[in-house]
């Protein structure tokens, strides 16, 4: 079976909003691994809880990236350790919004636990980590990249790229290990 990654990148400068989704088409799930940061640009938005998520904490028309079956749904995660932070304040990731707008320019956002909102504006940083699995299986996604500034109805501009790719992503090793790696070469080579 292929192993899929779908990717969201910030595309203003160095920063960058990072999630990727991997997944294996027919085990039913999809994990998403969060990462980066990235500044509003402009306007103003919120993310939302699930039980209340209309689109406002999504960002709009990527392009055709989810099938028909996910429309306007926030899938609740199965497990979670993803949050998103707006200026340093932490919110739980709880959740997917996927929604096919059957016109070709799907939309994609997270929801929150716990509170009524995360309100944003021009000039906040926003930041996620962590991972979220969602019970929608991965042959669910298309193939390609897309892009959006569109981050909900309040006009917020905040530049990602969506990527589905069917390729594996591979974890770089952590600067630790790197860093020990080179001293057991360094090691090795005094001894020869």
């Amino acid at each position: 079976m292929l192993a899929g990654a779908m990717m969201l990148v910030g595309v203003n400068g160095a920063q960058a909003l990072t999630a990727v989704a991997t997944g294996t088409p027919g085990d039913g799930t999809t994990t998403f691994s969060f990462s980066g940061s990235a500044i509003v640009t402009s306007g103003d938005n919120f993310f939302n809880p699930s039980v209340n998520n209309n689109d406002d904490g999504a960002w709009f028309d990527f392009g055709d990236y989810v099938s028909s079956a996910q429309s306007n749904v926030v899938v609740s995660a199965t497990s979670s350790s993803a949050v998103v932070t707006v200026n340093g304040d932490p919110f739980d990731i709880d959740g997917i919004y996927l929604d096919n707008d059957g016109n070709g320019l799907d939309d994609f956002g997270v929801s929150i636990a716990g509170v009524a909102t995360a309100p944003v504006t021009a000039g906040d940083l926003i930041a996620w980590s962590g991972t979220t699995v969602i019970p929608v299986d991965f042959g669910n996604f298309m193939l390609g990249t897309f892009t959006s500034n569109d981050f909900g109805f309040e006009d917020a501009v905040l530049d990602v790229t969506l990527i589905v790719t069917d390729q594996a992503v591979i974890p770089l090793p952590a600067p630790a290990m790197l860093l020990l790696g080179a001293l057991g070469l360094l090691a090795l080579r005094r001894r020869v």
